[in-house]
């Protein structure tokens, strides 16, 4: 049995209250999820954020549709959990800090390695895609399903955030590692 196929059967389970299976789902995906909101929600809300959207899977498992993926199901609820966190944080604050995110993998055809990008540069809808598809590691189908927009907007927001990432390391000394494009 895949993992996937795991999780799908855990939420299923959930759904008809069985608390261990969701509990088990909770173990299974923490990790993900943390990684997915620390790169997303205000440094100082990620506990907050995780755990508002693990209360928000529990109240929704009922409306999980099966034939659908439990991990994109599970990254809706994220998604939204940390929309909801930075509406509500940049209503306080009135802007967010920005923040940096540690990468050390292929964004597209630019290698980075030890490199530190500052997603904050931009847009929102590009920095949502970007986070879903190089660091959760979503597919196109399914970032287009969690951010509720056409597979073909996902690619042209990624294209349009790699544009202005490789930009941007031309004009900041941090990315000293970056890789002719290929």
């Amino acid at each position: 049995m895949s993992s996937a196929d795991h999780l799908n059967r855990l939420l299923n389970a959930a759904a008809k209250g069985d608390v261990s299976a969701f509990e088990e789902f909770v173990r299974l995906t923490k990790s993900q999820v943390y990684g997915y909101v620390i790169g997303f929600a205000p440094k100082s809300q990620v506990e907050d954020v995780v755990q508002d959207t693990y209360m928000r899977l529990w109240k929704s498992r009922t409306s999980y549709d099966f034939r659908k993926s439990a991990r994109t199901f599970l990254f809706t609820i994220a998604y939204r959990s940390c929309t909801d966190s930075l509406r509500s944080a940049s209503r306080e604050a009135k802007s967010l800090d920005a923040f940096k995110l540690q990468i050390n993998r292929t964004i597209g055809s630019i290698t980075l390695e030890e490199s530190t990008l500052d997603l904050s540069t931009l847009p929102k809808e590009q920095r949502d895609i970007v986070l879903l598809v190089t660091v959760a590691g979503f597919s196109y189908a399914e970032t287009a399903e969690i951010v509720g927009v056409k597979v073909q907007t996902v690619k042209s927001r990624l294209h349009e955030a790699r544009k202005r990432l490789i930009e941007q390391s031309r004009t900041t000394s941090s990315l000293d590692s970056l890789h002719k494009l290929a």
